[in-house]
């Protein structure tokens, strides 16, 4: 048995064996793909034809590693609670502004804005979500079309209606940026208002247009660092890109003083969410098509260089944030051996791109998971689980509130939900 890079060994305990023959691929995968590739012939693309058309990569993943379910992402943990039902919709990612005041990116086109209520240190309310930024095209039909499609627990993808996914707030509090996958990265001041664009979708970065950018972390310099998850498919085709496989993803960077974009990193399979270290000379990269987080070095000799963090994770991990020195991932949706079995065989997963976008939901597990990982060791140290997940789940985000409390973001639930992620006393007892 191997230990992925950036594991250490004392996490082997945690680890399935890399070892891969070929009698662990199940042949039902591939005869399954072979069946809609027969399919292909008489079906159009179901997704808009990137430059220099379809062309999946192969790849080797490296087994997952292993978790042990529990219930911690579910009212079984007595830290767990939740507000607002049916009165938010796809809270992807949520930052905090001092002690009470919470912004979320939603479903339906918007930020809002809402303040905790606390008591003796316990969290017992939320105040109804207030509309901070909403992008040029916005109109209030967005919200009822959301409502509608969460309902069905299927992802609202409007142009229209915008989908605003990362947010970060600058060091000062004093603004908060925004990353609109449909409309590009804004600005919000939130001292004396107004919003302004640092890019807009198709701004011209390094030659190539700004496709898909997806989250956002801001240095103490001002730098606002951004990931954009690919430059071949908007984000209603993201299943197609996690298909495709090709690394597309890049690492942006907004210059304060001249204003400029520039490419930090490059080379990613659907560069997801973002955050620095506390130190700021890394930067930690949920890449979600491979199952890992990546990190790019930023000072040093290493600057510009990228390694891996952390491999071989259970799911596609989505947005990152640091917890208590330690490094939170949500993971959006576990592996599936047949998406897995899929990757070394290019040409079958070529097949796939004839098959329409709803087909992809029976294949997504519904499963509520977030880890917390010692960026050092790479040891995991505490795991939150859904296995019904029919309280948590397509998990975007877990992000400290304060009190010992995180929000748990997700992509597709119609509500907030908060836990204590380093477990309470009957929680670490089980």
């Amino acid at each position: 048995t191997s230990v992925p890079v950036g594991v250490s060994k004392a996490s082997r305990r945690c680890l399935i064996s890399t070892s891969t023959s070929a009698e662990m691929i199940p042949k039902v995968a591939v005869a399954v793909a072979a069946v809609v590739g027969l399919l292909a012939v008489f079906l159009p693309p179901q997704c808009a034809v990137p430059p220099g058309g379809f062309a999946p990569t192969k790849f080797r993943p490296v087994p997952a590693m292993v978790v042990k379910q529990n219930t911690r992402l579910t009212p079984d943990d007595p830290t767990y609670v939740e507000f607002l039902k049916h009165r938010i919709l796809g809270p992807e990612s949520v930052v905090m502004r001092g002690s009470n005041e919470l912004y979320a990116s939603t479903a339906d086109g918007r930020v809002v804005k809402m303040e905790l209520q606390w008591r003796d240190g316990k969290l017992i309310g939320v105040s109804e979500p207030e509309s901070v930024f909403e992008n040029p095209t916005w109109s209030p039909d967005c919200v009822l079309h959301a409502f509608q499609s969460l309902q069905k627990r299927r992802a609202f993808h409007d142009h229209h209606c915008g989908r605003p996914l990362g947010l970060a707030l600058s060091p000062q509090q004093t603004k908060l940026y925004v990353c609109d996958a449909f409309h590009g990265v804004a600005e919000l001041d939130l001292a004396e208002g107004g919003v302004r664009f640092l890019a807009h979708r198709g701004h011209d970065v390094a030659g190539t247009p700004l496709t898909l950018p997806n989250h956002v972390a801001v240095a103490r310099s001002g730098t606002v660092y951004i990931s954009e998850s690919s430059t071949r498919f908007s984000l209603e085709d993201y299943p197609y890109d996690i298909l495709e496989n090709v690394p597309s993803g890049r690492i942006l960077a907004f210059d304060p003083h001249s204003e400029k974009i520039s490419v930090v990193a490059e080379g990613f399979a659907w560069s997801n969410g973002i955050v620095l270290s506390p130190d700021e000379c890394e930067l930690f990269v949920a890449e979600s098509a491979r199952y890992r987080v990546r990190r790019v070095h930023l000072c040093g000799e290493e600057t510009g260089e990228v390694s891996v963090a952390i491999d071989g994770l259970p799911g596609f991990p989505d947005n990152l944030r640091m917890i208590d020195n330690k490094l939170s991932v949500a993971i959006f949706a576990p592996r599936r051996k047949f998406i897995d079995t899929l990757s070394e065989y290019p040409m079958l997963r070529r097949a796939m791109f004839y098959v329409p976008i709803f087909v992809f939901q029976f294949i997504v597990r519904n499963y509520g998971l977030a880890l917390l990982v010692d960026t050092e060791s790479g040891e995991v140290t505490d795991e939150l689980h859904d296995p019904s997940g029919a309280f948590s789940f397509a998990v975007t985000e877990l992000t400290d509130v304060g009190n010992g409390y995180a929000v748990i973001g997700s992509l597709l639930a119609d509500k907030l939900a908060f836990v204590k992620p380093f477990g309470s006393a009957d929680a670490q007892a089980e």
